[in-house]
């Protein structure tokens, strides 16, 4: 054995030459090595197979060490995780400050720029979010996958809007937060293992602020559908409606069934002043042969909704808004809906146009000046069906009209 222990003594000292701190840790590893288990792999590199199963873990090749790679691309190369359980020093001289990572000179990231539209944040610690083309909506990963992860968002245009997404988790008490055009904002998060702290930032607005309902109507019992805006507006399911027995799988999880001409969710609460016009939105997946109306009332049925069925040729596909001198306002999507497929439907109304929305994308628009429900309306009813049967999933009402690039983030939080 007297050549493999030089051997071992050989490459050890050139470790120790070539990696400084982590020569105590190549010794340890390599003069613990079984001599069967340093192979001999191409000129100039030497492969240590540990267990003997002729798949090496480590070479050292050409100068370089590489861990759980056999191309290590640096003098150190680990693919996979390290754990230090000292200090580390990095970029030579002394760990001046005592701390578990220090480094002498400079840290460098590469930022991940999004611009236009919807994306999602993986894995990236530095986000540059660019809107000086169109709105922009960023889904944060998941902050129970994510313990202790910061991340830094940064916007590099005050045009047009900013949205981020909690992606099933909140931000602080946020699920969907809002930068509105005209600042340069930064935000900062860390995952606490369930949800997301905002660290530093200014000017958020919470999206959620103008939700007035939202049913995710994921009950299996009882006639109760519980409202998660926040705001405890629940819905009571009418004509001896249960959940139980009714509900089915839907976009997100469970969804309700409604196959009575009398069925309906219906709430009756304080009235309240839309901040800036209204938007609903829901999935919905209805049978040939079903006329179903989701109307919102202000005083009387018909004021503001949408018609969705495989009867009525007039109003089918359409979102319809009634104005104050009692004429009707519609806008029908130019296509034919399938039966037993599931939609994202959306409607905003911002004051001035009725817009339709069909899977998060823009369908038709009508211009509609004003509202006959006035500042306020007191009751939602979903559910009015002429034969047929309808299936519901997560419908929501805000005060205000979503842009484009939001309900889209909405619908793609469910897709099926």
């Amino acid at each position: 054995m007297r050549h493999s222990d030089e051997r071992c003594g050989h490459y050890n000292r050139l470790i120790e030459y070539l990696f400084q701190g982590f020569s105590c840790l190549a010794i340890l590893l390599f003069c613990n090595t079984p001599a069967s288990s340093a192979v001999k792999g191409l000129t100039g590199e030497i492969r240590f197979d540990v267990n003997s199963d002729s798949n090496a873990e480590m070479i050292l090749s050409g100068g370089n060490l590489g861990i759980g790679t056999l191309t290590p691309a640096a003098n150190l190369h680990v693919q996979g995780n390290a754990i230090i359980t000292k200090s580390l020093t990095v970029g030579g001289g002394e760990n001046s400050s005592g701390s578990n990572l220090h480094v002498n000179g400079t840290i460098a990231y590469a930022p991940n720029v999004f611009s236009t539209g919807l994306s999602y944040i993986t894995d990236q610690s530095l986000v540059l979010a660019d809107t000086s083309a169109g709105d922009v909506a960023l889904y944060l990963p998941s902050a129970i996958d994510n313990l202790g992860n910061m991340i830094t968002i940064k916007r590099t245009s005050d045009l047009n809007n900013l949205y981020l997404s909690a992606s099933g988790n909140l931000m602080d008490s946020y699920a969907i937060v809002m930068f509105s055009s005209g600042n340069m904002n930064t935000l900062s998060l860390i995952s606490n293992g369930s949800n997301w702290l905002i660290m530093g930032g200014k000017d958020i607005e919470n999206v959620s602020e103008h939700m007035y309902m939202n049913w995710d109507l994921e009950e299996s019992s009882g006639n109760t559908a519980q409202d998660d805006s926040g705001w405890g507006r629940s819905g009571t399911l009418q004509a001896n409606y249960q959940f139980s027995g009714n509900s089915v799988s839907g976009p997100q999880n469970n969804a309700l069934l409604f196959d009575d001409i009398d069925a309906a969710i219906e709430f009756s609460g304080n009235q309240i002043s839309p901040a800036i016009g209204y938007t609903y939105a829901m999935w919905v997946k209805a049978s040939e042969g079903s006329d179903d109306a989701v109307d919102l009332p202000p005083e009387i049925i018909g004021n503001a909704g949408f018609v969705y069925g495989h009867h009525d040729t007039s109003l089918r596909r359409a979102a319809y808004h009634r104005l104050s001198d009692g004429s009707l306002i519609t806008t029908q999507h130019g296509s034919t809906l399938s039966a037993n497929t599931w939609y994202h439907l959306g409607v905003t109304w911002d004051g001035t146009d009725l817009q339709l929305y069909v899977d998060g994308v823009a369908s038709t628009s009508s211009s509609a000046s004003d509202w006959s429900g006035g500042t306020s309306f007191t009751a939602l009813h979903p559910g009015h069906f002429y034969g047929g049967n309808v299936i519901y999933d997560d419908v929501r009402f805000y005060t205000r009209a979503l842009s484009a690039t939001l309900m889209q983030a909405i619908k793609l939080e469910g897709s099926p």
